[in-house]
Parts: C-alpha cells; structure tokens; sequence
C-alpha cells in the first residue's frame, strides 16, 4: 500500500512538471516574447539563449536595443490609436447590444408564458452554430443591392442598408453572439429565488423599483458573465471585420493582422497585441470589480420556488411575435447560405434563377483537401487537449499540489486573448532554430490545443465538482490498480464533462480563422480558411458550399454522438 501511495506520488508529480514544460514553452515564454518584442521590435531568440543556458546571452538580448518607441508609435499613428479607440466603441456597442437581446429574450422565455418555449429555446443557440464569417457572407446577400431585405425596404422607401459598414459588422455579431448573454442571464434566473421579488411587491414596491432594486442586483453575475464574454469574442472576431468593415475604419485586431502580413514589422504587431491583451485583461478586472462591489446571495434552505408567470394572452402571443422574428433571422440567415450554395446564377432577381450542384461537386470532389486538413488538424488537436485537460483538471481538483490554483489561472488564460494576438505571440516565438515551428503543421496544432484546454477543462473540472472521490477511494481499497480505476471507475464518472469539452474543442478547431491563418502553411489551409477567402474574394456560391458542407461535418458526428450517449450525458 505504502509502495502505490509512493508510485501515485511519483506520478502526480511527473505530470505536474510536464503540464508546467508544456504551458512555460508554449504559452508563458510566447506571451513573454510578444510583451518584450513590443519594446525591442525584432524577435530576441529566447528559446536558444534558454536551451544553452547562456543566461548573459538571455538577458543582452532582452536588453539590447530596448525602448519605448514602438508604445510611442502607438499613441501618435492614427492608425493604431484609432484602431483601439474603434475596436472599444465598437465591441462596447455589440456588448450593449447583446445584453439588450440576451437579456430580454431570457426574461421572455422565463418570466412569461409565452408559447412554444422549446422551439425559442433551441432557436436562440442556433446562432453559436453558425460561424460568423458565414452570418457575414448571408449579411452580405441579404442587405446587398438586390437582397431580399433590400427590396422590402425598397418597397416602403427606406434606402439601402450597406452591408460593407461597421453597423452592419455590429449587427452580425450582436446575432452571433447574443446567445452567449442569453444562456449566462437564464442559468442566473434558474438559480434566483423569485420570492425575492414576491415579498418586494407585497411590500408595495412597484413593479420597476422590483425589478431595478432585486432583479437586476440577483442578475447581475450572469448578465455580467455574459457581457465579458460577448467582448472577448467581438474584440478579437477577426474574420468579421476584416470581411465587413472597410480599411479606412481601422480596428486594431485587422491593423495588427496587417502588421504581420507582407513585410512584417514585428514592433507594430508585438505592440498592438499586447495592448489588446491589457484591454482584455483591465476588463476582465472590471467585471470581477463589479460582481464583487455589487454582490448580493441567497440564504435559504429552502426549494427555490417556480417563478410567477406572466399570463396575458395577448401580451404572451406579441412576445411571442417579437422572439420569432428576433430568433428567426439567424434561421434567415441560415436559408439564404443554402440556398446560394445551390445557384447558379443569382444577381437581380429575388431568387435564383438556375440551380446546380456544381459547387458542392467542388467542394466534395475537386478539391477536397481542405476538408480532409481540418480533420486531420482538428481531430489531432482533439485527442492532444483533452488528454492535457484531463490531467490539468485532475491535478486542480483532486490533488493538494500548492501550485494547482495557479495552474488553474494560467490555463484559463489562453481563453482571454484574441487569436490574432496568440498567434504573432507564437510566430515571434517560434520562427527560428531551435524550435523553428513557424508555418508547420506543428505550430498550428500546438496552437489549437493551447487555446481550446480550457474548454476542457473548464467541462472536466465541473464534472470533477459533481462527484467526490469516494468511488475511487473504494476501487483502490477493493485491490484494483491506479490505472484500473481510472478506466473503469474515473472516466465513466466524467464522461459527460469529456464528452462536452471535445465537442466545444472540435467545433472551435474547425471554424478558427484568426489564429490558423497567422500560423498555418498554405498546403495545410482547412476548409475554414478556405471559406474565409473565397468570401473575401467574392466567390459566394462556392464559399456558401464549402460553408454549408463544412457545418455538416461538424454537426453530423455532433448529433451521432448525442444519440448514441444521450442529451443527460451531454450536458453538464
């Protein structure tokens, strides 16, 4: 007994130190090398001064040609300023505009009776589906000279909507990601005790001091939650406003983008991505200053009680309305991408005027290269981050190491910067010998499995939450080995967090652009880039086939293993 205990120590321990080589290597040392690339303005080889151990070679290159001219360039070219200055404006915008959406649809959906709330419910995550790109290529045909919604505006004389505008870019991303504010503020009005409000009405409080003095407080978290990240995905949605908003606009995701790009001036992009990751960070401060200055629990030991609905026939029936046409435009959205990827020619008529299959033919036949890459990067990227999860979440919760706490940040942390700046993060860190990475399909692995761990860990850890370590306990007391228990007792136990993480992985792999067009080789482009650029190149039809076959290949394995384990074990 003393010998296992002995050997479950030993082994503990190993996986630590190769979790902390793994996350030092591949994360802390390109985040450092980004940060000090922004004062030097050229990539200072770390990773060879560090595996030679030539520590005065290591701190000369950090300190030669040192300064602050590139944070001064920042402050005085228009374009860098004013790309953080409407990267702001904007992703504040789309949040307002999320929370709005969000927050009204969950209280429709759990505060009245409206009708049908299960076909509202599984509208409203239809959005996360669909990648943004694709919304934007629908936006386009939409609001283009001869769309649909254009001629029914024609029709009462309200002018064009241009779809090429940062309007219209926020309109895309507010139906995007509104559902993000929408599932964080309903998992708080599941867990609020609507006697609360009750008990502020009985007490002659009217209905909107109730509800800006108890519900909003209660709410707060979740809609706070939500808001965070709704501007973690638009400050970093590079696809979108790279696709939608003109180059006389500047945002800085697309400046830093440009930066490295042609001839790549390294302290414009180190700079920009580093300012990005502040902004992230100081609202990442932000939130946590609000929910903490604002905070408010429920102590009870009671049930929480069904909230009182709103009954209202036809108030129920106009909110009804109201989310259909609100939740209706993504399934819009949606139709139109189809029927495109069928057109043949389709210009100035309302609807196609020939079909074809011609562009699927393309996309399955022709050059199926790109889909087989996404697999194949994708499905690699899987079975890595989830076996590095799962030994990352074992280690924070069923373990006493005294750094595990810290090791829960530093893996959350790759889910708070924008791709884009990851990316130039690796690329400075990894264009040279000794681990010259930069365009190989390693660098675009290593990537999608730094960035996608928390997602598994975040879905392993809650399983981990849910279960305590009594079952293993009595395996081991029974006889059976450490790697018994794992595989007959453990993983059965965490499947459904298992299970979750990857298909979050999965999805996420396989419609990155940001990251994957920084660092990946042109041979090896998924058929996410691949879509990406024909839709920057006008190619619609085709771009529509690629992004509808894509989504297939996505959702297909998706539904297949929703059947065969079952919604319970999908869900956390």
């Amino acid at each position: 007994m003393q010998g296992d205990r002995r050997l479950a120590s030993v082994g503990q321990w190993l996986a630590f130190a190769v979790v902390t080589v793994v996350l030092l290597l591949f994360l802390v040392i390109p985040m450092f090398s980004l940060f000090w690339v922004s004062f030097t303005g050229e990539p200072s080889n770390i990773l060879r001064d560090l595996f030679r151990g030539d520590l005065a070679g290591f701190v000369r290159n950090l300190t030669e040609g040192a300064s602050l001219h590139y944070y001064r360039e920042f402050f005085t070219t228009p374009r860098y300023y004013m790309g953080l200055i409407n990267g702001l404006l904007f992703s504040a915008m789309v949040t307002l505009g999320c929370c709005v959406l969000g927050v009204g649809l969950a209280l429709a959906m759990a505060r009245t009776a409206v009708p049908f709330k299960g076909v509202l419910r599984a509208l409203s995550v239809l959005p996360l589906a669909i990648p943004s790109y694709l919304m934007a290529l629908s936006f386009i045909l939409i609001f283009g000279k001869t769309g649909l919604i254009t001629r029914g505006l024609a029709l009462v004389g309200i002018p064009q909507i241009d779809p090429f505008t940062p309007f219209a870019c926020a309109m895309v991303q507010i139906f995007s990601f509104f559902p993000l504010v929408l599932l964080t503020t309903s998992a708080a009005l599941e867990r609020m005790d609507p006697s609360l409000e009750e008990a502020s009405s009985v007490l002659g409080g009217p209905r909107d001091y109730t509800f800006s003095r108890v519900s909003i407080p209660m709410l707060l978290p979740g809609v706070a939650a939500g808001a965070f990240l709704t501007f973690i995905r638009s400050f970093g949605d590079f696809a979108t406003m790279k696709l939608l908003i003109p180059s006389s606009t500047r945002m800085i995701v697309v400046e830093a983008y440009r930066d490295m790009s042609g001839n790549t001036y390294w302290g414009g992009a180190a700079t920009l991505s580093t300012v990005m990751v502040a902004v992230i960070l100081i609202g990442l401060g932000l939130q946590k200053y609000v929910i903490e200055r604002n905070r408010f629990e429920t102590l009870t030991g009671k049930g929480i009680a069904q909230p009182r609905l709103m009954q209202n026939p036809a108030a129920c029936w106009a909110i009804f309305a109201v989310c259909v046409i609100l939740l209706g435009f993504p399934v819009l959205n949606l139709g139109i991408i189809a029927l495109l990827s069928v057109a043949s020619n389709w210009t100035t008529t309302a609807l196609p005027s020939s079909y074809t299959l011609a562009n699927y033919q393309r996309a399955l036949f022709d050059k199926p290269e790109s889909i087989v890459n996404g697999f194949i990067l994708s499905g690699i990227a899987l079975v890595l981050a989830l076996a590095f999860a799962g030994g990352v979440a074992y280690m924070i919760h069923r373990t006493k190491f005294w750094g595990r706490h810290v090791l829960d940040f530093v893996t959350l942390f790759p889910f708070i910067i924008p791709g884009t700046a990851f990316a130039i993060a690796l690329v400075t860190t990894f264009n040279e010998p000794p681990l010259a990475l930069h365009l190989t399909v390693y660098i675009v692995v290593i990537a999608y499995v730094i960035t996608r761990t928390p997602y598994g860990v975040r879905s392993i850890l809650a399983s981990f939450q849910q279960i305590g370590p009594a079952m293993e306990e009595s395996s081991k007391t029974l006889g059976a080995t450490g790697t018994v228990t794992l595989w007959k007792v453990l993983l059965p136990l965490i499947r459904p967090g298992i299970i979750a993480g990857g298909i979050m992985i999965f999805i996420s792999t396989m419609t990155d652009v940001a990251i994957t067009i920084m660092v990946c080789p042109p041979a090896w482009y998924p058929a996410s880039l691949h879509v990406f650029n024909q839709v920057a190149d006008s190619h619609y039809s085709s771009a529509a086939a690629y992004g509808i076959v894509l989504m297939a290949l996505i959702y297909i394995p998706y539904i297949i293993m929703l059947k065969i384990v079952g919604v319970r074990d999908m869900s956390l």
